[in-house]
């Protein structure tokens, strides 16, 4: 295994743990000879919770182009993260991660979904039918959208 050492402004690893070789994690498995990595979502929760949102999509963005090969930074993985918080009554930082997803990963019709739904949660009709307008063009089967269209225009 190839050590990578993480600048200390990045470490998140319990125990003052600065390299893959000292860290483990369920979600950093050894697996038919691949490594898999872990998600950026940690790292961005804890930032949450220290620094904010803010601080957060700005790591988010550094890491993505200093750090690509030492963490996951999929789509699923943000949009776990954005329903976390939405689960935990932060619907404000949900949206800002839902539209970092739809930034990164503009032509995903599930992006544009999930952004929909946490403006629902929070209250903004107008934003959330915008986003399901444009879940839908991407990915006309999407019956949630069309669900969810009908509901908001009263039809």
């Amino acid at each position: 295994m190839v050590s990578r050492k993480i600048p200390h402004e990045y470490r998140q690893f319990p125990g003052g743990h600065s390299t893959w070789q000292e860290f483990r994690l369920p979600n950093l498995l050894e697996f038919s000879g691949r490594i898999m990595i872990p998600p950026i979502s940690q790292v961005l929760s804890a930032t949450i919770a220290r620094k904010g949102i803010d601080s957060a999509i700005r790591q988010y963005r550094e890491m993505r182009h200093t750090h690509a090969r030492n963490y996951n930074f999929s789509e699923p993985v943000l949009n776990r993260l954005g329903y976390d918080l939405l689960r935990n009554q932060k619907a404000t930082e949900a949206i800002e991660i839902f539209k970092l997803n739809v930034e990164i990963f503009p032509r995903s019709f599930n992006v544009y979904d999930s952004l929909a739904e946490a403006y629902l949660v929070n209250g903004n009709k107008e934003p959330a039918l915008k986003n399901y307008e444009r879940s839908l063009e991407l990915n006309p089967q999407n019956t949630k959208a069309v669900e969810m269209l009908k509901k908001l225009r009263g039809n």
